[in-house]
């Protein structure tokens, strides 16, 4: 829906599909972003940016994709939000507890990044995020990529992230001594 909302706008879509999702994430998340922000703002928090909620999302998809699968509790994913609020954005306990109960509501109410899969259960909107997000995760810090792709290399499951990962390193952050390394 969001590659044909996108071309509807007569927007050229790219032929890489790293260039693809990342417009289509640029598309969705400022659109989910001002869904949150006609809420009540949680306490410390700035009208976020695309790159935050990027940024925010990246480790939660890779931490979906290695541990959980594809749907998670309300509960562990809110535990999971609070802990990298906390420890990769400085937010105290209590903002980062509120950021995530925010994305949460968000989520369980609008159609956005994330969805509600009944009451208390949470997926990405489609596994493309998901594996999109885990894929900038496991690409960053550029320094760091070919270690942690060459950890996961032997697992099925992680073979369209890596393709993924390494399309970024290549192709958006134009690392190419990296690539050659993985």
């Amino acid at each position: 829906t969001i590659i044909a909302l996108i071309k509807h706008q007569n927007v050229v879509l790219p032929e890489r599909r790293v260039e693809l999702y990342e417009v289509a994430l640029k598309t969705l998340i400022p659109s989910w972003n001002l869904a949150r922000s006609l809420g009540p703002r949680p306490t410390g928090e700035a009208q976020p940016r695309t790159e935050i909620t990027r940024a925010i999302w990246a480790p939660v998809a890779y931490w979906m994709h290695a541990e959980v699968g594809r749907e998670v509790s309300r509960s562990r994913l809110h535990g999971k939000l609070v802990g990298v609020l906390t420890a990769d954005f400085d937010k105290t306990e209590f903002e980062a507890q509120e950021i995530a109960e925010s994305y949460l509501q968000a989520a369980a109410e609008t159609s956005g990044l994330l969805e509600a899969r009944g009451p208390n259960t949470f997926a990405f909107v489609h596994q493309s995020f998901q594996e999109y997000l885990a894929a900038l995760h496991l690409a960053r810090p550029p320094s760091k990529a070919a270690a942690k792709i060459a950890s996961r290399a032997d697992d099925p499951r992680w073979a369209e992230i890596i393709r993924l990962a390494a399309g970024h390193l290549g192709i958006t952050l134009g690392e190419r001594e990296i690539l050659a390394e993985v």
